[in-house]
């Protein structure tokens, strides 16, 4: 069993920010950073701008997971996963082993809404939250030509725009009317959408998938307005989940602390 004063659950930007911030406080802390990826270190909104600059996964890397752990004087577990927390004994046990910690923190963000869609959808649906994600993204859209986005928030409309200008033929759906619509007035929003349309990309606002058929690799929509179109491959960005409502692993996790009943367990 190994034992860290901090034990930090997450490399993203929220786990390395804080393991960064402690470091300051205290030179001599041991920090202990585990994830159940690569825990190397990037800019999540790269990952929604990487198709027109053909880039993969690792070339969005900024610092690998031994860079990070050298910078900040940490120990990094990479593709470690938290299975079991045991609270009344400090101690997490991962599939690398038991952990005993001082402290505990919970830094594994958000995860991306699920929604349900006809079963011929099956395989052809996709969400990029992390670089994992955007690695099998890019291999699935290989050999394809129509990508279809839902969603029209400000990841959704990034990912049309920097697929469009990849080459991609893009369509957007969306059950807003505009893009961006809670962010930008109407009057903007229309001005974004025909910078967009002059890229090719062809939205479908007010509406959602009704139906789907497959034939030929070929995805046949049929929406709830009762407009049809064709894709090849389907990217989900219609927005993320409070944690404790949408990732039943973390949700079983943060039960196990018991409401904060003990003091060395937090969460981000």
């Amino acid at each position: 069993m190994t034992h860290y004063h901090t034990l930090i659950v997450g490399a993203g930007y929220a786990g390395y920010s804080l393991a960064k911030e402690l470091r300051k406080l205290d030179p001599d802390r041991s920090i202990c950073l585990i994830s159940s990826d690569s825990a190397d270190y990037y800019s999540k909104p790269l990952l929604s701008n990487g198709f027109s600059k053909q880039k993969n996964a690792s070339d969005l890397v900024q610092k690998t997971a031994a860079q990070m752990a050298a910078e900040l004087h940490i120990e990094v577990w990479p593709y470690c996963s938290a299975e079991q927390i045991k609270p009344e004994l400090h101690q997490v046990l991962t599939n690398k082993g038991l952990i005993q910690y001082q402290q505990l923190v919970l830094a594994t963000g958000a995860s991306p809404v699920k929604l349900l869609l006809p079963a011929a959808t099956e395989g052809l649906v996709w969400s990029v939250n992390d670089l994992a994600d955007y690695q099998h993204f890019l291999q699935q859209s290989q050999n394809k030509q129509k990508i279809t986005v839902l969603g029209a928030g400000l990841v959704g409309i990034e990912y049309a725009n920097d697929l469009a200008a990849a080459g991609f033929q893009v369509s957007v759906i969306a059950l807003e009317h505009q893009p961006l619509a809670q962010l930008l007035p109407p009057a903007l929003g229309e001005l974004l959408q025909q910078q967009l349309t002059a890229l090719g990309v062809e939205f479908y606002w007010g509406a959602s998938i009704k139906d789907a058929q497959l034939a030929q690799q070929q995805l046949h929509l049929q929406l709830t307005d009762g407009r049809n179109l064709t894709t090849e491959l389907i990217l989900s960005a219609v927005g993320k989940a409070k944690a404790a409502a949408c990732d039943a692993r973390r949700d079983r996790l943060r039960q196990r602390y018991k409401s904060g009943s003990d003091s060395g367990n937090f969460s981000r």
